[in-house]
């Protein structure tokens, strides 16, 4: 998700290289003013902690379930920010 964020963004001519300034931008602008569900809001949220703490926490492991609901989330919400990024 954090590349099609970005890509979305590049798309405006805004530029984030840190991941928690996209999240903070992505929130403000397209969660809070509703242009996306809040549940994409949530799951973006999710999908931030678990690469922090898989990046930061020595031997994180993560739920082979829990990973397949993940990216079959992401793969019905991309399509609404690919929709998004055609738009601008």
């Amino acid at each position: 998700m954090f590349y099609a964020i970005s890509a979305l963004y590049a798309a405006k001519g805004e530029i984030y290289t840190k991941h928690s300034a996209i999240r903070a931008a992505f929130h403000r602008d397209y969660i809070k003013s509703e242009l996306l569900d809040k549940r994409i809001g949530r799951l973006y949220d999710e999908l931030f902690n678990a690469r922090q703490q898989g990046d930061y926490v020595p031997m994180t492991e993560f739920e082979e379930e829990v990973i397949a609901e993940h990216i079959s989330e992401v793969k019905g919400i991309l399509p609404k920010i690919s929709k998004l990024v055609h738009v601008l």
